[in-house]
């Protein structure tokens, strides 16, 4: 089994919409659409001094049957995004003016495994933090879990500025 790895410390969540930070993205060049919004619900620290973000997600992992079978993953990709996205979400220490565009370049650690068999796929959490590591690089750590159960984590996540829709004409 995968341990937790990830502690947000003692930090005060407060909930904005998902709507705000989504459009925030999009804005600063990553655009999700509909089908890549994975994240239900957002919370930062509410003194939006801690890189640190918690969203709920649905554990997705394909499903559907004959022609309708999209995967026989243990973990949807769009699931294992949420993981980066809420990292994203960290980095600006939950101030939406504060949200760039960044990109993974490199993963030191990825853990996945399936649920238990009684685990409903509703309501996970993904805990993230983040923390610079110099000029437009942040290095993140995240992780998927419900009542104690951790599914899945990326350790030691080195990202880095990209410019995408916001980058200078000339």
């Amino acid at each position: 089994p995968i341990t937790s790895k990830i502690s947000l410390g003692e930090v005060e969540f407060h909930a904005l919409a998902t709507r705000n930070w989504y459009d925030k993205l999009a804005i600063a060049g990553l655009n999700f659409g509909p089908d890549f919004q994975s994240m239900e619900k957002i919370e930062t620290d509410r003194k939006s001094s801690a890189m640190r973000a918690r969203s709920t997600v649905t554990y997705q992992n394909g499903g559907g049957s004959g022609v309708d079978t999209q995967s026989d993953y243990i973990m949807h990709p769009i699931t294992i995004d949420s993981l980066l996205q809420t990292a994203l979400i960290a980095s600006s220490s939950g101030v939406l003016s504060k949200v760039t565009c960044k990109v993974p370049t490199a993963i030191e650690i990825a853990c996945f495994r399936a649920p238990s068999s009684d685990a409903t796929r509703v309501g996970w959490t993904v805990d993230a933090i983040s923390n610079p590591v110099g000029p437009g690089s942040i290095q993140i750590s995240a992780e998927i879990h419900k009542d104690g159960e951790v599914c899945g984590q990326f350790i030691n996540v080195s990202a880095v500025a990209f410019q995408g829709a916001m980058q200078d004409e000339s």
